[in-house]
């Protein structure tokens, strides 16, 4: 996703940041698990087309 949105000018950067640990609970039972996050750098005006890549 970071290199399609930054490729297609959605953004103007990404950082990927991970892995990380997570703890936490949900839908009523404790949980870790391993996850990354993104960071997409954008403007206003690009916001609306950017999050329709979410799918």
């Amino acid at each position: 996703m970071a290199r399609t949105v930054v490729r297609e000018r959605l953004a103007a950067g990404a950082q990927i940041i991970g892995p990380v640990t997570s703890v936490f609970w949900h839908a009523g039972e404790f949980g870790t698990g391993e996850e990354w996050q993104l960071l997409l750098k954008t403007t206003v005006e690009q916001y609306p087309e950017l999050e329709k890549q979410r799918s």
